[in-house]
């Protein structure tokens, strides 16, 4: 079990009491709950019938506060796990999130406001996932919230007598339970780049029921009026979303004809001009937003989708994927979405489902005939007005999964995650059925034990009962989130789960090959080139595990494949650029990662290739120009600053490798080569403050380091504090294997210090040890330079005359330094 997930383990147990005797006194003193008549052993108490309790304003506020608790504990230890699938590729890898504007196309599309708060992630954390993770955290408790108070104010809109809204909090409490801590929902939340368009668009969708719910119901008109603005409002913002918020006014509609108009005609038409009004502004904004071209070939059955690579849903690769044979494929894959609510186990990313061929397969029509089934039930409980609460659970569910599980087709068949904002309605149907069964249990419970009359007036049963189901669903949540843990882990998870996916092994493989398991790759690789023939990323990808074996030539024949299969394929090229410049054919590798480049002007890793080859051609400026049309682009990394800087530094152009250093410091991914780097340059810039800041920090954390030592000492002599750096430059002298121009500084420093006696005597010493000729060269000659100076001072600094000069040389030619064994 990692850290973080003991750590929460013993985090939830060291609140749960907490929490616990707060639910009691939460649903004990809630506007919904009764106070507890004198149980009888000869009768079951009517609680219906019991008085009510008026409940302070903190009590309205405590229930969702714990739920956002809960699930808070429950995710926190996913929270600094790794972008996995489709996040690399619309955030880490998306170059325009750098320098996007949203808010200029806030009118000309959806999904801008994904895009916007993607942008604010990046300029709080650029690429931190934990940043944003904690966003979609922060999203997906707002839902569960909103949740809570709609299905609420729902319960109580149904008639005071019934079971529905003498239970209200307690329904609309494990309803948001369910949505929050579910193990599916993991799908939504975890996967970072689909809670900013399912996960956002579903928040608005629900938003917009609570807010149509309030205008429609309230009684004070002042605040009537201010709802309505606000659900106008809350619907243009919406289509900043995902479009999935089309079904929003038919769940409004539903939402008055169960609740509001409690089934009856008379009070539906009460709602009808605000339910029409709101629903003409919304689908004019849906006509604004969604293209003319979409919406007349979805009406006319004509929209069509391609196959995506690796994941092959008809016969042949090239076929095209038609309403028709999208809508009977769709059967199975719903009643999957129900039933994996009930029975979570197994549900994945990915799955290896084929499109059904006929109407009469197995795979379509059985499920055809158990759907029909469920609509013949749900038309004749309206038509009844008997079982309101499945109806209205059972086609809510329906018509959010509608629009993209019927004659719109795509490319993907099955995305659990895609049930997100669906998901509610089956989790009300749950949650009214637990809440019954809960009441049942309690009140056995209580006949049984007599005893617990006096503790029944003050707690419920049932909330404790509820937090024993909750404890092990949030569990499950938190250990199907571990599969996000790491991209080895999640891809093969996911290759278990779908073993006749080519996208599937190709994904793995690259997990593989980046936790350094090279030869596992080549085969994940292999079975998904085996999978799918016309599939060129693993083809690619196997050339780069090819290379690191030194097999250069498989290598290229497997990128010349790729190629073949996708001609402009960037990735490829420059990779093949790179094999080229490890082959020394520098020709063909600058004409290939020119070509990645006019595929792909902003690609970085091809600048960088381009510098590298004109390094190792001696072309330095040439060298210095692509590394930094390299961090200009999509290579504004760690390891592309820091290659930028050091070519900088051998060019002597000190301010770029400056500024190089300081953004990979920003960026929170200094380390001490880094910050070593940093202080030489500061140093060469005659920055010493800083430069003596930062050595000396880099002592402090590794004393034993010369280099640093060393280096301090240097800045502290030229910024003429002689005496500290006589005494760092005396502490190198004694350390193993000390630098030898240390010595001859120890000697600079006195003589600085106006020592000239001292240095001598240092120097002189020098010429008895045992060390090599060459040193003791350079000692004499100091010991020369340091005579002559004194000569000079005591000569009031005037020239030295010629018999003089002569005088002193032949003294060293008759002491010659001699060696002396120590």
């Amino acid at each position: 079990m990692s850290t973080n997930l003991f750590w929460s383990t013993y985090l939830f147990f060291k609140v749960e009491f907490a929490i616990a005797k707060a639910f009691i006194l939460c649903f004990i003193k809630g506007d919904s709950m009764n106070t507890p008549k004198k149980v009888c052993s000869s009768h079951i108490p009517n609680t219906n019938t019991t008085k009510k309790i008026t409940a302070p304003w903190y009590i309205h506020i405590l229930p969702p506060s714990l739920l956002a608790l809960l699930t808070t504990l429950f995710y926190l230890p996913s929270l600094h796990y790794p972008f996995q699938f489709d996040d690399i590729a619309n955030i880490s890898k998306k170059f325009y999130i750098r320098f996007d504007n949203p808010l200029e196309r806030w009118w000309r599309g959806p999904r801008w406001l994904g895009d916007l708060i993607n942008r604010i992630n990046y300029i709080m954390g650029q690429f931190d996932p934990f940043i944003y993770r904690i966003t979609n955290l922060a999203i997906h408790i707002t839902a569960g919230l909103l949740v809570y108070f709609l299905i609420k104010k729902l319960c109580s809109l149904t008639k005071p007598t019934t079971f529905m809204h003498n239970n209200a909090t307690l329904i609309a409490f494990v309803t948001a339970a369910l949505f929050l801590l579910h193990p599916v929902q993991t799908q939504t939340v975890s996967y970072v780049i689909q809670a900013r368009v399912e996960g956002l668009g579903s928040l608005m969708v629900i938003a917009l029921a609570y807010l149509f719910t309030l205008a429609a119901t309230h009684h004070n008109q002042w605040l009537k009026t201010l709802y309505t603005i606000l659900l106008f409002a809350v619907g243009l913002l919406a289509w900043g979303s995902k479009e999935l918020i089309i079904v929003t006014p038919f769940l409004l509609a539903l939402i008055t004809w169960f609740f509001i108009a409690d089934t009856t005609w008379k009070k539906c038409k009460n709602q009808l001009f605000l339910l029409g009004s709101f629903s003409i502004y919304f689908f004019g904004l849906a006509l604004h937003y969604l293209t003319t071209k979409f919406t007349i070939n979805t009406i006319a059955l004509k929209q069509v989708a391609g196959n995506n690579s690796g994941n092959i849903l008809t016969s042949h690769a090239y076929d095209v994927i038609t309403p028709f044979q999208f809508l009977i494929s769709q059967f199975k894959v719903v009643l999957h979405y129900i039933w994996m609510f009930f029975w979570p186990v197994g549900t994945s990313v990915e799955y290896d489902w084929r499109l059904a061929k006929s109407f009469f397969d197995l795979d379509s029509f059985v499920p055809f005939l158990l759907l029909a089934t469920l609509y013949t039930f749900i038309i004749f409980a309206c038509i009844k007005k008997r079982n309101t609460l499945l109806s209205f659970g059972f086609l809510w569910f329906l018509i959010c999964v509608a629009p993209r599980s019927s004659i719109i087709p795509s490319p993907e068949l099955v995305c659990d995650y895609k049930t997100y904002l669906a998901s509610l309605g089956i989790f009300f149907m749950i949650a009214y059925g637990i809440t019954h069964l809960l009441s049942i249990l309690t009140t056995l419970i209580r006949l049984a034990t007599p005893k617990l009359e006096t503790y029944a007036q003050y707690a419920d049963l049932r909330i404790a009962t509820a937090l024993i189901l909750f404890i092990p669903l949030g569990f499950s949540a938190m250990l199907h989130n571990k599969i996000w843990e790491s991209g080895e882990a999640f891809w093969k998870y996911n290759s278990e789960k779908a073993p006749l996916k080519a996208r599937v092994h190709n994904n793995y493989g690259v997990a593989l090959n980046e936790a350094g398991k090279i030869d596992e790759s080549i085969k994940a690789y292999q079975r998904a080139i085996n999978l799918d023939k016309h599939y060129s990323d693993p083809l690619s990808n196997i050339a780069v595990a090819y290379c690191l074996k030194d097999d250069l030539d498989k290598a290229i024949d497997s990128l010349k494949m790729a190629l073949n299969i996708t001609p402009n394929y960037p990735e490829a090229y420059n990779n093949l650029g790179s094999l080229y410049v490890k082959k020394k054919d520098y020709e063909s590798a600058e004409r290939m990662l020119n070509t990645a480049i006019s595929l792909r002007p902003y690609y970085g890793k091809a600048y960088y290739n381009m510098g590298r080859m004109y390094l190792e051609r001696e072309q330095q400026e040439k060298a210095w120009d692509y590394f930094k049309k390299a961090i200009e682009n999509d290579l504004d990394t760690p390891d592309g600053y820091f290659t930028f800087a050091q070519v900088s530094v051998r060019l002597k152009k000190y301010p770029e490798a400056a500024r190089a250093y300081e953004l990979i410091v920003e960026r929170g991914a200094a380390n001490e080569q880094v910050w070593f780097g940093l202080a030489n340059v500061s140093f060469l810039l005659g920055h010493y403050e800083k430069a003596e800041n930062i050595y000396a920090k880099l002592i402090r954390d590794n004393p034993q380091d010369m280099r640093y030592m060393y280096n301090l000492a240097e800045t502290l002599f030229t910024k003429k504090e002689y005496a500290k750096a006589h005494d760092l430059f005396q502490k190198i002298t004694t350390m193993p294997q000390p630098a030898p121009q240390a010595f001859f500084r120890v000697a600079n420093c006195l003589e600085k210090l106006n020592r000239l006696d001292l240095a001598q005597h240092y120097l002189t010493a020098l010429t008895k040890v045992n060390a090599p000729d060459d040193f003791k060269q350079k000692v004499q000659g100091e010991i020369t330079r340091l005579a002559l100076q004194e000569n000079m001072n005591q000569n009031g600094g005037t020239k030295i005359g010629l018999n003089k000069m002569k005088e002193i040389l032949a003294l060293q030619k008759e002491h010659p330094a001699t060696d002396v064994k120590s």
